[in-house]
C-alpha cells in the first residue's frame, strides 16, 4: 500500500487493517512489510465510521478529530505483547482500545471513555483525569486492564455528591463493567472508592496482581452508613496476588476515624481480609464460585466473624504464601462454605493442620484436595473440641495430593478417614501411613486409577490395596515396589513409572505379557535391577526357539541408571517387541553388549526417536544376527521408517550402530544422528554407505559428503589424535528429501 493510498478514498466508511500489513513482491516471490496508513491519512476520511488499525506510536499533537464520529473500532498503539493475566472475554465488543507505552494520550479521551474494552500497559496516566466522576464516560466499559501503570495511586476515587444520587441509574459511569484486571501498578494505594464499588453491579472477574503499596481494595470516604451490605451481586471470580501490604479488602480511610482507632488499626496483629477493624459496612459477594489468595503477608485470618450467617457459594478456594495464615476454615463458616469442591493450600508456613474434624465432616462436596509446602503441618485433619470415634467420609472427593510436608506423620488424629471415591492420589515426600487412607472399595470397582508415590522413606502398599492395583492405570512408586508387586495383574495399566526400587526383577514372564494397555514405561535409579522380566528357565542358551512379548500399544521406554541390568528386549528364552514404539531413551544402563537382536530392530518402524548415553559395555545397538540359512531381498532390510533423531554420547566400547554383515538399514526420515565421546566407533554399519549426508563436527564445518562410514573412520582417527583432550559432539544432519537406505 503506498503512501496516500487511503487519503485518495474520501467516501470510505469502514477500514479493517490487521497487523503486521504486508503485500506481495513479484520480483522478490516473498510477502514485505508496509506502512500502516498515518493519522494524517485517517483523518481525511471524513465518511469513516468502523476503524481497525494499529500504529506502532503516536505524537500527542496529532489532530484526533476523527475519532469522534468513529462508531466501531479497534485501535492499537505500542507493543502487542498479551497480558498474562488477561481472562477471556465472552462477549462480543464493538470499541476496543489498547495503548502501551503511551504517556500522553490526551487525543484518545473520547475513545477510552466510550470504549467497551480498554487495555493501558506501561503508561503514565490517570484514568480519573478522563473520568471526572462524569456518568456519560465509562457507561459501557465491559473489559478493563491496566498493567505496569506505575504512577497510578486509585482506579477510581470519590464520586460528587450530585453523581452519588444518581447511581441507581441503570447506565452510568462502570455500571457495566463485567471483567476487572490490576497488574504491577506500584504506586497503588487502594483500587476504588465505596461511591464507585457501588455502581460495579455487573462485575463478574476482578483480579489484582502485584501492587506492592496496595492496603485495601474498597476504601469508604465517607459515603457509607452505618450498617450497609456493599454487595457484588454478579462477582464469581476473585483473585488476589503478591500484595505484602494489604490487609482489608474494605477499610474507612483514615481521616474518617479516630486517631485510637486508626492507631489500632495499624497495630492489630490480626489482620482479617473481609472484616475490618470498623464494622461499618459488610461486603457481600453473594456469587462467588472462585477465591485465590497468594503472597498477602499481612493476611492473619480470612473470613469476619459477621460473615458466620453469610452464604458463600464458593466451589474454589486457593490459599498460597500467605505465611500469617494460621486457620484456613473456621467451624463458623462451615455452613456458609458447604458447596466448596476444591481446595488447594500452598506454602503457608504458620498452618498446623487444613482444618477440624467437624469441619472436614462438613465438607461433603469437596472433590479435590491438595496440600503443599507448608513446613509445620503435622496433621491434616487435626484435634478437634472433643476425641471421637467417628468415621470422617470423604464421600465426593476425587483427587488427593499432598508434596512436600515435611513434618507430616499423620492424616488425622484419632479418627478414621475414609475416601470411597478416590481417583487420583499423589504422595511426595511426606511421611504418612497408607493404612490410614481407607478407600472403602477393595475389588474392581475400587475408584483409584492414578498413585503417585514419592518419599525419601520407603512406603508400604497396604495389603487390601492389592485387589484395588490389579485395575490401576497410572503408578508412579518411588522406593515403593516391592517384591509381591512382580506377580500383580495391571490389567488396564498405561503408564508405569518405577524409581529407586530395591528389586532384582520387576516383573513375571506372564505378568508383562498381559500389560496390553501399557503405552508408557520409566524405570530409573533402580540399583539392584538385574532384568525387568524375569527368564524361569535360567540362563541357558535355547536356540530359535524363543517366546515373543508383544505390548502392542507400548510408546514411550525410558531406562536410567540401571548399573546391574543385563537386558531387557531380549534374553536366552523370550523377545520383546514394540511395533508402535516412538520413544526409547538409556541412560547408564551397564551390562549389555546390544540393544536389539535383529528380529526385533525389524518391528521398530514406528520408533522416532533414539538416545543411548553412558552405556559403557556397549558395543552395537542393533545386534549381529546369526544363522546360515539364504536370506531374501526383503528380508535383509531393517525398516527403521520413523527414525527421525538417533543421540548416541559416552559410549566408550561403542564399534558401531549394527555389526550387521547381512542387513541393510532403511531409514527414510533420519534427520539428526549426534556422535559425541565415543573413541572406538569404527563405522555405521559394515556395509556402504553410499549417499550424501550433511556432516558438522568439532573438526569440520557444515559440509556435505557422500560416505557417511568414511565420515565415521575419520571421527574416529580424530578420537585417536585427540585421546587426551575432551572430545565435543559430532552433529550430522540428513536431508528430508528423497528416502535412502544403507
Amino acid at each position: 500500500m503506498g503512501q496516500g493510498t487511503i487519503s485518495r478514498l474520501p467516501r470510505l466508511k469502514e477500514l479493517y487493517l490487521e497487523y503486521p500489513l504486508e503485500y506481495w513482491d513479484d520480483s522478490r516471490r516473498r510477502l514485505m512489510p508496509c506502512l500502516m496508513p498515518s493519522l494524517k491519512e485517517i483523518s481525511s476520511l471524513s465518511c469513516l465510521t468502523s476503524l481497525k488499525i494499529f500504529w506502532d506510536s503516536f505524537e500527542p499533537a496529532q489532530d484526533t478529530t476523527i475519532f469522534s464520529s468513529l462508531v466501531d473500532y479497534d485501535i492499537r498503539v505500542g507493543g502487542r505483547g498479551e497480558n498474562k493475566y488477561r481472562p477471556a472475554s465472552k462477549v462480543s465488543l464493538t470499541k476496543l482500545v489498547e495503548l502501551t507505552g503511551i504517556d500522553n494520550f490526551e487525543g484518545f479521551h473520547d475513545l477510552i471513555g466510550r470504549a467497551e474494552e480498554v487495555i493501558l500497559r506501561e503508561t503514565n496516566v490517570d484514568i480519573s483525569n478522563i473520568w471526572n466522576g462524569e456518568g456519560e464516560v465509562f457507561k459501557d466499559l465491559k473489559n478493563l486492564y491496566i498493567d505496569g501503570c506505575k504512577t497510578m495511586e486509585h482506579l477510581a476515587a470519590r464520586i460528587p455528591q450530585f453523581e452519588i444520587q444518581s447511581v441507581a441509574q441503570e447506565q452510568t459511569s462502570f455500571s457495566k463493567l463485567s471483567i476487572l484486571v490490576i497488574s504491577r501498578c506500584s504506586a497503588m494505594k487502594y483500587l476504588l472508592s465505596h461511591s464507585v464499588a457501588k455502581r460495579l453491579k455487573q462485575l463478574q472477574h476482578l483480579s489484582v496482581f502485584d501492587c506492592g503499596l496496595m492496603e485495601v481494595i474498597v476504601m469508604n470516604e465517607g459515603t457509607s452508613g452505618e450498617g450497609e451490605i456493599l454487595s457484588f451481586p454478579k462477582l464469581k471470580s476473585l483473585k488476589l496476588s503478591h500484595m505484602h501490604r494489604l490487609t482489608s479488602f474494605y477499610r474507612e480511610h483514615s481521616s474518617l476515624l479516630s486517631p485510637l482507632d486508626d492507631a489500632t488499626n495499624r497495630s492489630s496483629q490480626s489482620q482479617t481480609l473481609f472484616n475490618g477493624m470498623v464494622y461499618v459496612t459488610q461486603v457481600a459477594f453473594p456469587c462467588l464460585k472462585e477465591l485465590e489468595l497468594s503472597g498477602l503477608k499481612e493476611i492473619s485470618d480470612i473470613w469476619g466473624e459477621h460473615y458466620r450467617s453469610e452464604s458463600w457459594p464458593l466451589k474454589s478456594l486457593e490459599i498460597t504464601r500467605c505465611h500469617e495464615l494460621d486457620v484456613v476454615i473456621p467451624h463458623f463458616m462451615l455452613s456458609s462454605l458447604s458447596s466448596l469442591e476444591r481446595l488447594k493450600v500452598d506454602d503457608c508456613d504458620g498452618l498446623e493442620n487444613v482444618f477440624l474434624p467437624s469441619v472436614a465432616k462438613g465438607l461433603e462436596r469437596l472433590k479435590k484436595l491438595e496440600v503443599m509446602y507448608c513446613k509445620k503441618m503435622t496433621v491434616i485433619i487435626g484435634q478437634g473440641e472433643q476425641p471421637s470415634d467417628e468415621v470422617i467420609s470423604f464421600n465426593e472427593l476425587t483427587h488427593l495430593k499432598l508434596k512436600f510436608l515435611q513434618e507430616l506423620s499423620i492424616f488425622c488424629l484419632y479418627q478414621e478417614v475414609k475416601f470411597p471415591k478416590l481417583v487420583d492420589l499423589i504422595l511426595h515426600d511426606v511421611k504418612i501411613n497408607l493404612e490410614e487412607i481407607e478407600l472403602g472399595k477393595y475389588d474392581s470397582t475400587c475408584e483409584l486409577k492414578y498413585l503417585d508415590i514419592s518419599c525419601d522413606s520407603e512406603i508400604q502398599l497396604p495389603y487390601t490395596w492389592q485387589l484395588c492395583l490389579h485395575y490401576m492405570e497410572s503408578l508412579a512408586l518411588r522406593q515403593s515396589w516391592s517384591e509381591e508387586l512382580k506377580f500383580m495383574m495391571f490389567w488396564n495399566l498405561k503408564v508405569l513409572k518405577v524409581f529407586e526400587s530395591g528389586c532384582s526383577i520387576l516383573f513375571t514372564f506372564s505378568v508383562l505379557g498381559n500389560l496390553h494397555q501399557l503405552q508408557e514405561l520409566e524405570i530409573s535409579s533402580c540399583c539392584l535391577l538385574e532384568e525387568i522380566v524375569e527368564d524361569v528357565r535360567g540362563d541357558e542358551p535355547s536356540g530359535t526357539n524363543k517366546e515373543a512379548i508383544t505390548l502392542f500399544r507400548m510408546k514411550s521406554i525410558v531406562l536410567k541408571d540401571l548399573p546391574k541390568l543385563k537386558s531387557f528386549f531380549s534374553s536366552a528364552h523370550f523377545e520383546f517387541y514394540m511395533p508402535a514404539l516412538e520413544r526409547l531413551e538409556v541412560v547408564k544402563c551397564g551390562l549389555f553388549t546390544t540393544l536389539f537382536t535383529c528380529p526385533v530392530s525389524k518391528s521398530l518402524r514406528q520408533l522416532q526417536s533414539l538416545h543411548v548415553y553412558d552405556c559403557r559395555l556397549l558395543e552395537s545397538i542393533v545386534e549381529d544376527a546369526r544363522g546360515t540359512e539364504t536370506l531374501n531381498a526383503d528380508d535383509r532390510i531393517i525398516r527403521l521408517s520413523g527414525l527421525s533423531e538417533v543421540v548416541l554420547t559416552d559410549l566408550p566400547n561403542l564399534k558401531s550402530f549394527g555389526l550387521i554383515a547381512r542387513h541393510t538399514f532403511f531409514m527414510p526420515k533420519l534427520s539428526n544422528f549426534r556422535l559425541s565421546r565415543c573413541p572406538h566407533v569404527e563405522n555405521f554399519t559394515p556395509l556402504r554407505t553410499g549417499f550424501k549426508v550433511t556432516v558438522n563436527s568439532e573438526w569440520h564445518k557444515p559440509k556435505e559428503v557422500t560416505d557417511l562410514n568414511d565420515f565415521v573412520r575419520q571421527y574416529r582417527k580424530r578420537c585417536d589424535s585427540a585421546e587426551d583432550q575432551p572430545l565435543q559432539a559430532a552433529f550430522l544432519s540428513f536431508p528430508w528429501s528423497s528416502p535412502w537406505a544403507f
